[in-house]
């Protein structure tokens, strides 16, 4: 897959130097946090992960893969994909083991249960009359709109559901349950064919396991005074200083959501890329536009060059009302085509 990989919106003159990729990125994710996503589901903690019934769709593994893939080839360039990913996926990408306490943090409460049937005496587990079976469904925690599916029972193993559990094969039961929620039935292979399409195996050596979930999935916590710091202010600010000051002032007053709209209506993204806001590139940058005192105007955005616009308003109030309306209505992918 060539570097110069570019996104081309249907009916739409956007030219993508960045921008509409970080904004298609950007969609993707909310796709697949609203369960709209056959190999991927919502679990607890609003981590993202396998749904561990996806054994035989090879394809969108693959094209999965492949997502992961450009976001590494091409951070340096802002393109992540701000979903929480948890940190076992990237184990397995890079090769280390997965282990039952990975799933602690976005299983918690399947972590638990194990937990618990691993501790119980003989009596304790045979009065739960288990079978190598499971009823699988995916628990959601506060995703909005997300879909709940049926439970469904799948077997362990063959004719998994006649066969009880007791203390003697409990190791084996629990063994074959963490399996199944770790993805070990999935064709991760696709998935690493996927990855290898964008770029060489060999380069993903220089990663830990954290630093790639960093650099794919972006860095989510945003501080807003490195942000006002990093910015490029154009020259011609020099006449308008107080414009500046309102609207360093409205960014502080933010709510941590608003900051993630705001850096989504400037950049395409919600997230920042894994070298924070020092890595945007271009450096985020604003520009005073249209006539002073005109009430009308919202601010605009090129999320191509992470640029804001804004216009010369003639109260703090005033620009504050006009941003959060400018960067809660606004789709990031309209953004990118001025």
């Amino acid at each position: 897959m060539k570097d110069k990989l570019m996104v081309r919106i249907e009916n739409e003159e956007a030219i993508d130097i960045g921008g509409v990729m970080r904004g298609l990125m950007d969609n993707l994710s909310k796709e697949i946090q609203l369960g709209n996503c056959s190999i991927l589901q919502p679990y607890e903690n609003q981590h993202i992960y396998f749904n561990p019934l996806a054994t035989n769709n090879k394809e969108l593994m693959r094209g999965f893969g492949r997502l992961i893939g450009i976001c590494i080839q091409r951070n340096r360039h802002g393109i992540t994909f701000p979903v929480l990913l948890p940190l076992a996926l990237f184990k397995f990408i890079l090769g280390y083991p997965l282990e039952f306490d990975d799933m602690e943090r976005f299983m918690p409460q399947i972590y638990k249960s194990i937990t618990q049937i691993a501790l119980m005496p003989p009596s304790e587990i045979e009065s739960l009359e288990l079978t190598f079976s499971v009823m699988h469904k995916v628990e959601i925690d506060n995703v909005e709109g997300a879909k709940d599916k049926e439970p469904e029972t799948v077997d362990l193993v063959k004719n998994g559901r006649n066969r009880k559990v007791t203390y003697a094969n409990r190791n084996q039961f629990l063994e074959a349950l963490i399996g199944f929620y770790l993805g070990k039935n999935l064709p991760l292979q696709e998935m690493m064919l996927g990855i290898q399409d964008c770029l060489p195996r060999n380069l993903l050596s220089l990663f830990t396991p954290s630093m790639l979930q960093l650099v794919v999935c972006g860095q989510k916590l945003i501080d807003v005074n490195e942000l006002i710091d990093s910015c490029n202010i154009n020259p011609s600010f020099q006449l308008n200083q107080q414009l500046l000051q309102w609207l360093w002032k409205t960014l502080r007053d933010m709510s941590p959501y608003d900051i993630s709209l705001f850096l989504c209506f400037v950049t395409g993204s919600t997230v920042l890329p894994a070298g924070g806001i020092s890595a945007l590139n271009p450096q985020w940058s604003v520009v005073p536009c249209g006539r002073r005192n005109d009430k009308e105007l919202l601010p605009m955005s090129h999320t191509c060059f992470n640029m804001l616009e804004l216009p010369v308003y003639d109260s703090e109030e005033l620009l504050r009302e006009k941003l959060l309306k400018a960067i809660r209505l606004t789709n990031a992918v309209d953004f990118g085509m001025i």
